[in-house]
């Protein structure tokens, strides 16, 4: 099955800062606007796709973690153009849960002059901590060139970060060390909180406006497939429980946080009455609707 979604999270401008992946207005109309990927709105692309109707340059707009960048910035975009999108939404934030995802990322991006100099701050930050030699013992077999081989746009230091957040930390941990950097720099974070995520409003607008409003956990554990059933069944089932009460209608699609996902995921979506479920690389050649491939925008030929 040929990819046709294209992904997007983080968008920039001068109010939101420039980060690692972000992308700008312009760079958006672009890629609307480029012969190469025909852009149509998201209901006639999902209808195609179950019906096996779809032709194989048109692509449909995916935009992942209920970002508020997204709606002040993309969404302009394409009302300028006339398309609809997919939107896949964690609830967490809307409830004041699952917040350091996007937190911390704002911190890398405002604190920080890349990525490069951040990573050097948080290793420096874990080595003179308790988790040590943790870390340490962690990292002994851990080779970066065969970690996330499906995403050619992480550096050796990102999969070195993302190893030891996902796999040798646990999340406290984690939390731990963020935290730390973050009151050394001296960030309150009560002052960003309202500029990271769309509010229950938004989301509702943008349902009325014939964008389509899917699931993506509630708060958007970076691997879900290490949870029970039990635990990944009460994440999405409040995802959808929230989403639904907002957007008064059934939410029929789902995008896999961090891309973890099992067959438990395709258990609980099915019983959910999710048609679509998306993957967030093209990796997989897969049948399966469940299984969606999409492409980072970082990856198009503009």
């Amino acid at each position: 099955m040929n990819c046709s979604t294209i992904m997007f999270h983080h968008f920039h401008n001068q109010l939101y800062p420039k980060g690692q992946g972000s992308i700008s207005e312009e760079k958006l109309y672009k890629i609307i606007k480029s012969k190469k990927y025909h852009i149509i709105s998201a209901s006639e692309w999902i209808e195609k796709t179950k019906t096996r109707t779809k032709k194989s340059n048109e692509f449909c707009l995916t935009f992942d973690d209920n970002l508020k960048c997204q709606y002040e910035i993309a969404l302009p975009v394409l009302e300028y153009f006339g398309i609809t999108a997919i939107w896949f939404i964690n609830t967490g934030t809307l409830q004041g849960e699952g917040l350091n995802l996007e937190i911390f990322r704002y911190f890398r991006s405002k604190y920080f002059e890349d990525f490069h100099e951040f990573y050097v701050e948080f290793i420096k930050t874990i080595k003179f901590s308790r988790l040590s030699e943790k870390v340490k013992t962690g990292l002994e077999n851990f080779n970066p060139d065969y970690y996330l081989e499906q995403y050619p746009f992480y550096s050796k230091e990102d999969k070195i970060y993302r190893f030891l957040r996902d796999n040798v930390l646990t999340t406290a941990e984690y939390n731990e060390i963020m935290q730390e950097m973050i009151d050394n720099k001296k960030m309150l974070v009560e002052n960003i909180i309202n500029l990271l995520w769309m509010n229950s409003n938004e989301i509702k607008n943008l349902s009325k406006n014939k964008h389509v409003i899917g699931l993506h956990s509630h708060s958007h554990p970076t691997v879900i497939n290490k949870f029970s059933y039990d635990n990944q069944k009460e994440e999405y089932v409040k995802n959808y429980n929230i989403l639904k009460s907002i957007i008064d209608d059934n939410p029929i699609v789902a995008a896999y946080p961090c891309n973890s996902y099992n067959t438990d995921t395709f258990k609980i979506l099915g019983d959910l009455g999710v048609e679509l479920g998306f993957r967030s690389n093209d990796q997989l050649n897969s049948t399966n609707l469940l299984e969606l491939p999409r492409i980072d925008h970082s990856l198009l030929e503009i």
